[in-house]
């Protein structure tokens, strides 16, 4: 295979990868299948992420008519990753480092969640950045205590799944506190996974399921990583105030969160395009976490060691 075919071939395996993640595959399928034509109630729209603009239009170009005069929401996307919507208000935030406007949409959503009744749904649409984006601190920290610690975590490589159990016991929305807010109206989260293993805890800091988590694991890992913690932060995390829904919570009852897109399912995709074209792919796995300069050094080691014919 000369060098302009193995450009195009990757560029095939790359381009099919992230079709397989695009909203357009699979929104209208969930909208179609998901959604209660019947419901008697409001629907409220939201989501945090950088796909979730997208989402949202996909889920407003789908909804049943009935279902249209009766849909608000809005939705929380990175910088430079906004999309015209009709019927969802799109609010652009800070990402990796949550900021005020975050902050401010945060808890706009969060008021008008409460406001539901248990005839209304609110559907939560998930990606990648939605932790950073969907940010509201507890009352007792402020968002500069807030964004000191993230900080401080980032630079010290912490894993995704150790961030995000932190970040859940300093914050109103995370750790299931979304939906137990909008309880006793019905949950429904459609989520791209961004995290290893697709735990469904971790995407976005799971803002409408159980958290398996504990206030004390998060004041273990500040303390593990050496973080600089500011006496708000570790006041709260020592009192119970701050702990987050578990599983069986009764305020959990009627939500429900479904994948729609995971790593995996994109890897899969790119390898069916290397199998045609003759190679046998070899997948990396969907669950590498680290330092990025650690993940290259290993990569570029599994390329030169693979041999002909391969495809990584």
């Amino acid at each position: 295979m000369s060098s302009p075919e193995k450009c195009n071939l990757m560029r095939a395996m790359f381009d099919t990868a992230v079709a397989a993640a695009h909203p357009d595959q699979f929104m209208p399928e969930a909208v179609r299948r998901l959604l209660p034509a019947g419901l008697a109630g409001r629907l409220y729209i939201t989501g945090f992420g950088k796909a979730s603009a997208v989402m949202a239009r996909a889920a407003e170009c789908h909804l049943p008519q009935p279902l249209k005069s009766r849909c608000s929401g809005e939705v929380i996307v990175p910088d430079g990753h906004e999309q015209g919507c009709d019927l969802i208000t799109i609010t652009s935030a800070a990402h990796p480092v949550p900021d005020q406007r975050g902050t401010d949409a945060a808890a706009r959503i969060l008021a008008e969640t409460g406001r539901l009744g248990a005839d209304d749904l609110m559907l939560v649409l998930v990606s990648g950045g939605g932790s950073s984006l969907f940010c509201l601190p507890h009352p007792s920290v402020s968002l500069a205590e807030k964004q000191h610690v993230t900080t401080q975590l980032l630079a010290a490589g912490a894993p995704i799944d150790e961030m995000n159990c932190v970040r859940k016991h300093l914050s109103q929305v995370k750790g299931g506190h979304l939906a137990a807010a909008a309880y006793p109206a019905r949950t429904l989260a459609l989520s791209i996974s961004d995290v290893p293993g697709d735990d469904v805890a971790v995407i976005a800091s799971g803002p409408t399921v159980a958290d398996p988590t504990t206030a004390e694991q998060a004041l273990c890992l500040l303390a593990r990583y050496q973080i600089d913690v500011p006496p708000a932060v570790a006041a709260l995390l020592a009192s119970p105030s701050c702990e987050t829904p578990f599983a069986g919570a009764p305020s959990l009852a009627r939500s429900e969160m479904h994948l729609v897109a995971t790593p995996g399912k994109s890897l899969a995709a790119a390898a069916d395009i290397a199998k045609q074209a003759g190679d046998q792919p070899v997948l990396l796995g969907d669950a590498l976490q680290g330092l990025s300069r650690d993940l290259a050094g290993w990569m570029a080691r599994q390329a030169k060691d693979a041999g002909a014919g391969k495809a990584l």
